[in-house]
């Protein structure tokens, strides 16, 4: 199956058909389970070549997200675990430096049996999992969406040599959690979507779904599935237990709770951007420890007990708990009801934001402290000796944060 998979990425990356296709003008293939992948084609600016295909109405949903962080937003407005949302499946057209050893290695033995020279740039497959770093193919199910995406992609590109893209059904589409509605060519080359009036005129908007028959490529037209949420769950059991000895606690004070995701990845395979539940005090800014998930999607069940350890633990028992989310609503409510907390839900959170942003700060700095310490630590005496003494002075006066041993090396280091 490799092999025939690398032909056909090899194919991808010489015809390029990026440079026919816009990014805007999706398409939708048939996959050999019956199911539709939605296709969008990257790189007509020169920057990450690749296929995505999106599969059914939930990765399509994810599909539908990322374009609506990305619709009239500078890039640093955008939160990168907002970018983080992908489901799907991409061939993408890498340098070395790209690709792992593994990776290479396999590329290698492909190019040595096929008579191919092993020269960059090569293709890539990648896996994209909602809020986790993207990651290697592991599931036969997805090798065969790509290899299929792949085999109707180039097919795609050879009839686009004596085919209008008119003639195949290719037309610009806009896309956000409302909907979608085509888009003139000045529209797509400006990344502008349509003024309102356009869109809102009820014209039936339709991609070509492409399929791969004996005769050649079977085209059809189907409509866009529309925006799903994900959806929230709430706990199925609830500890009346633990709930029974926190209602022994007095009463006091207002929280305000959400659940949101770390700024930056944990390990993992994949990595991912873990779920935390923030509950702050809304008279005191006194911050609950935070509970943390240990995957990228986690167990409600779960959270709410570990929460609910937490308000032991902390001697706390709420009077009233307010959110701001329907993920944190769905969580917290039913404990609420049960353990005679009021429960409110409203639009802001002053405490919970300035708490969640001097969190991140306060993470941000220590990861930059980190890199120093580990900077330092595999430097010997001598470079150390490079370094203007002015700032290994600096350095010493943080000598409470630094390892004992750094430190000893800075002192060596400043008796030249």
């Amino acid at each position: 199956m490799k092999k025939a998979l690398y032909d056909l990425a090899y194919g991808f990356r010489n015809a390029k058909p990026w440079k026919k296709i816009d990014e805007e003008e999706l398409y939708a293939v048939a996959l050999p389970d019956g199911r539709i992948g939605y296709c969008s084609l990257m790189g007509r600016n020169g920057e990450h070549m690749a296929l995505a295909v999106y599969v059914g109405e939930e990765g399509f949903s994810s599909y539908r997200t990322l374009m609506n962080y990305n619709t009239g937003r500078a890039m640093s407005d955008v939160n990168p675990v907002e970018l983080l949302t992908q489901d799907c499946i991409q061939c993408s057209i890498e340098a070395r430096d790209q690709l792992s050893p593994e990776e290479l290695e396999e590329i290698r033995a492909y190019c040595k049996a096929s008579g191919i020279p092993f020269r960059a740039p090569f293709p890539q497959f990648t896996r994209y999992y909602p809020y986790c770093v993207p990651w290697h193919i592991a599931e036969q199910s997805d090798w065969q969406i790509i290899t299929a995406a792949l085999r109707i992609t180039n097919r795609l590109e050879e009839c686009l040599k004596s085919s209008r893209k008119e003639e195949m059904g290719l037309r610009a589409i806009a896309v956000n959690l409302e909907g979608e509605f085509y888009i003139d060519s000045f529209g797509r080359h400006m990344r502008l979507f349509p003024s309102p009036q356009r869109a809102q005129q009820k014209e039936a908007v339709t991609i070509p779904l492409y399929a791969m028959e004996k005769e050649g490529l079977c085209v059809s037209r189907i409509p866009l599935p529309p925006y799903r949420a994900p959806a929230v769950q709430s706990p199925d059991h609830l500890d009346e237990i633990a709930i029974a000895k926190l209602r022994r606690l007095k009463q006091r004070d207002v929280f305000e709770c959400e659940i949101m995701r770390l700024p930056e990845p944990v390990a993992g395979e994949p990595p991912y951007v873990p779920a935390i539940l923030l509950s702050v005090n809304a008279d005191t800014g006194f911050i609950l420890p935070p509970v943390v998930s240990e995957n990228a999607r986690y167990d409600p069940g779960e959270m709410l007990k570990e929460y609910i350890h937490c308000l032991l633990t902390e001697g706390v028992y709420p009077r009233q708990i307010m959110v701001r989310t329907d993920e944190t609503a769905a969580l917290l409510k039913p404990f609420c009801d049960l353990a005679h907390i009021g429960f409110s839900v409203c639009r802001e959170l002053d405490v919970l934001d300035e708490a969640a942003a001097a969190m991140w700060e306060r993470k941000s700095r220590d990861s930059e402290i980190e890199q120093v310490i580990s900077m330092l630590d595999q430097m010997s005496v001598e470079e150390m000796r490079q370094i203007p003494q002015s700032m290994l002075e600096k350095l010493l006066q943080t000598k409470e944060i630094l390892p004992v041993r750094i430190v000893g090396k800075i002192r060596k280091a400043l008796k030249k």
